[in-house]
Parts: C-alpha cells; structure tokens; sequence
C-alpha cells in the first residue's frame, strides 16, 4: 500500500483521508437484511429516498475531496456499488471499494 501513495509523499503533495457516517444508506430490494425502517414500502422508504441518500451522499463525498473515505452504516455492497457510480457520475469518482461481509446484519 505504501508504495501506491510513495509518489504522493516524495512530492510534498498533501494525502486526506475522511471517515463519514452515511447514517443507514440502505437500497430499495428487500433481501432479509433489513431494519424495519428501511424494508421497501415501509415508513416512506420508496426508491425515491434511495436516490435522495444516493444524491446526498455523493454530495457530502465530493465536498470532501478526501483521497481515501471510510465509510460507516453501508446496508450491502449493492448499494456501496450504486454509490460508487454515483461518485463518478458527478465527477468525484472513487476507483476501489471493500465491504466487511456480514451475513444476515442490517449494516456492514
């Protein structure tokens, strides 16, 4: 890993990295993995909310302008995914993700 940012610090450039708490950035399919909140159809959690967060999200995102971000309350890697696009949709694109993978829990 080093070596992927060496050139970065031989050059004095300065290196940002952001921890975010997306707060339960859950997508719209109901695979049993759930909060009650999100389950599709409940308490106003439609596909619109989904691409709401999405939007929000990147904005927070892109506002940081951070090298690396670590993010906390991601549902799956589905929606990890669509925020990725997202990213690089708006032009703050973000190459690399990784997700802890948890069976049957709400958040990863």
């Amino acid at each position: 890993m080093l070596l992927l940012f060496l050139p970065l610090f031989l050059a004095g450039g300065s290196f940002v990295v952001a921890s975010y708490n997306v707060e339960n950035l859950f997508d719209d399919a109901k695979n049993g993995s759930e909060y009650d909140d999100y389950i599709p159809g409940r308490h106003n959690w439609t596909s619109r909310m989904v691409e709401i967060k999405l939007n929000h999200t990147a904005e927070v995102l892109c506002d940081l302008d951070a090298d690396i971000v670590a993010l906390q309350e991601i549902e799956n890697e589905a929606i990890l995914a669509r925020l990725q696009k997202r990213l690089k949709r708006v032009g703050c694109p973000y190459p690399y993700r990784a997700i802890t993978h948890k069976k049957k829990t709400a958040i990863q």
